[in-house]
């Protein structure tokens, strides 16, 4: 049986079918997991860069900064995030009567991002984000009042109530 050649297209038809099925599975393996993250908006992002940076330079120019709070609190069985955020111009004043629209997405997890608009208590936005996770979470802020815009991120380390340095 094996003397003639005959074999030979099925043992490469064998190895290209066995190397691209994995080639398949990696594939989907790779997209099914959930610490890979696409840019959102990737191609809209890259054609809009001028008017991102001008964007970032109008928001230096203003002089306001964040201070960020972000915790987690267990309410019940479960926990959640509560971000705290004090808005100051360059004078040190409180901006209060601004609109704040905040994303936020845990590195682990970008693909996951939470959006939420914060609410004003007096000098101070907070908001209350439904995820239980802890580990390295990015904050990206627009902050509106007027014609007025400023754009900013910060990160924090998030970690579960009692756990240990």
């Amino acid at each position: 049986m094996f003397k003639d050649g005959r074999y030979w297209p099925f043992l490469l038809t064998a190895l290209l079918v066995g190397g691209g099925g994995r080639n398949i599975a990696m594939v989907l393996r790779a997209a099914d997991d959930p610490a890979f993250a696409v840019e959102e908006d990737y191609y809209k992002r890259a054609v809009e860069w001028d008017q991102h940076r001008a964007a970032v330079r109008e928001s230096k120019a203003l002089g306001w900064s964040i201070r960020i709070d972000p915790r987690l609190e267990r309410s019940g069985p479960s926990h959640h995030i509560v971000l705290d955020a004090d808005i100051v111009d360059r004078f040190g004043r409180p901006v209060s009567d601004a609109t704040v629209q905040v994303k936020a997405a845990q590195l682990a997890r970008a693909a996951y991002p939470l959006h939420a608009t914060m609410d004003r208590k007096r000098d101070r936005f907070s908001a209350v984000l439904n995820s239980n996770r802890a580990g390295q979470w990015e904050f990206s802020f627009v902050v509106e009042r007027g014609d007025e815009r400023f754009e900013d991120q910060k990160r924090a380390e998030l970690r579960m109530e009692g756990a240990s340095e």
